[in-house]
């Protein structure tokens, strides 16, 4: 009887992303990994991120080396049960057939690492056999600078940068993410101090200098005459993560065809019970009780009761979903990510608050997970914070739809009385905007869920501790 063989595969990373580059593995062949260890790291565009292995077992063949782009789903390692005999490692199942691996525009052959790709052990013991001493530890240092992640070898070819040069506080050396952001950093910092200072007699010495293309007003300086000067734009290469970005908005915006709805929704009597239950509620379970988390328990129920909001349109056949998975954008160094809250229909408010906390914390520490980042069914923007009154939200593919929760505010409404005489009252309102996929959804659908959701903020019926 043959060895049940446990196969590691690459996991989805989110519904946009179809591939994703090995960073470093943790464990090597015939290493002994209990289930939820960290195996590997693995980046995309958007994310770097530890996989834990799936099962415990003994690590008995790796078919894709540090730096292969694989896409999702492809075995990428083997692991025999736990006991298995030690020489069965790498004979477990007949040799894989080396056969390129198609997504659709490029091939991916598992490889072993070069020196050209990522330095190997061989490597640094062939430098080691041939140079002198000091020969040997300048090279053996160059080799492991360039075991950087793949995320940061394209941002730092992108900004013309060599890897080799930075000093790494990674694992052996390895050139991190932060590592890259400090020496742009310092960078600019030394250029600023060898900048020579402007003349005395120049007319611009004490102009603050504007952002690039904006026009500056000379006559806003001292005896100067009334003039306007321009300097030219500066330029920056896209980054990784930002391109990833505008690719989905701009596939999103080419196939599906979008529509809005705004309503403007009172939550004045929401923001009184808040401010009334919130101290005991994040004293009790550890986490803020914001607009937010009462807004996506409301949009849960929305999506209940209108189906097709939560659904996905598959060209023949409509998706209808049946959990209420809620991405909530999450705004990161240089860019966006959108992780999930899972199950939303199943929450109670202190679920749904502690839920919000901890992805977002995940996300700004970029500990987010395979799981945290995949099934996303509906999707909250919320710059409100900032103060955005109002927005038009992109739909993200293949979602149903998305809302935009605008700014909470202070604002004058008429009010009708009991005796059927209007009055003027200071409420508290926010705009939210629906955007929609008009392929699966009417205008009239869309506005029946803004009703519930509106109803159910404004009815303030929230099961919250005594």
């Amino acid at each position: 009887m043959g060895i049940d063989v446990i196969h590691v595969v690459m996991p989805q990373m989110g519904e946009a992303i179809s591939e994703a580059t090995i960073v470093v593995w943790r464990r090597k062949i015939g290493d002994v990994v209990e289930e939820g260890t960290p195996l590997l790291d693995i980046s995309t565009a958007k994310v770097e991120v530890e996989i834990p292995a799936p099962e415990s077992g003994i690590l008995s063949e790796i078919l894709y080396a540090e730096g292969d782009t694989v896409p999702i789903d492809t075995v990428i390692a083997h692991l025999l049960p736990p006991g298995s005999a030690v020489d069965a490692i790498g004979k477990a199942s007949p040799e894989p057939e080396k056969k390129p691996v198609s997504n659709g525009t490029t091939s991916h052959v598992p490889k072993s690492p070069t020196p050209r790709d990522e330095p190997t052990p061989k490597a640094i013991a062939d430098v080691a056999a041939s140079t002198t001493p000091d020969d040997t530890e300048r090279e053996r240092e160059h080799l492991m600078k360039r075991r950087s992640s793949p995320l940061v070898r394209r941002m730092a070819s992108e900004l013309g940068i060599d890897v080799s040069r930075l000093k790494g506080s990674g694992i052996h050396g390895r050139v991190t993410r932060n590592d890259l952001d400090r020496y742009l950093a310092e960078a600019k910092a030394a250029a600023e101090a060898e900048a020579p200072p402007p003349a005395a007699h120049s007319p611009h010495a004490h102009m603050v200098q504007p952002p690039p293309g904006r026009p500056v007003r000379l006559d806003t300086v001292a005896g100067m005459p009334g003039a306007e000067a321009f300097l030219p734009p500066s330029e920056e290469p896209v980054s990784v993560i930002r391109r990833q970005i505008a690719e989905q908005m701009v596939k999103s915006v080419q196939n599906i065809p979008q529509a809005f709805t705004v309503h403007e929704v009172d939550f004045t009597q929401l923001e009184k019970m808040r401010q009334r239950q919130k101290n005991l509620f994040e004293a009790q379970y550890r986490a803020r009780l914001t607009p937010l988390v009462f807004l996506i328990r409301a949009i849960a129920d929305g999506l209940l009761q209108c189906p097709y909001i939560n659904a996905s349109w598959g060209g023949d056949r409509i998706v209808l979903h049946r959990n209420v998975n809620i991405g909530l954008a999450v705004a990161i160094r240089g860019g966006l990510v959108v992780p999930v809250l899972k199950c939303v229909e199943t929450m109670s408010l202190a679920g749904i608050a502690q839920g919000v906390v901890e992805l977002a914390r995940k996300a700004r520490e970029g500990k987010l997970s395979p799981r945290d980042m995949d099934g996303a069914t509906f999707t909250i923007t919320s710059p409100g914070q900032l103060g955005a009154v109002m927005g038009i939200p992109i739909v993200n593919r293949p979602q149903g739809g998305i809302l935009h929760f605008g700014a909470i505010r202070k604002v004058p409404a008429v009010i009708p009385g009991e005796d059927g005489e209007d009055t003027l009252a200071i409420r508290q309102r926010a705009m939210l905007t629906l955007g929609i996929d008009h392929r699966l959804i009417d205008g009239w659908e869309a506005d029946k869920f803004m009703v519930v959701v509106k109803d159910r903020i404004q009815r303030t019926d929230f099961q919250l501790p005594a």
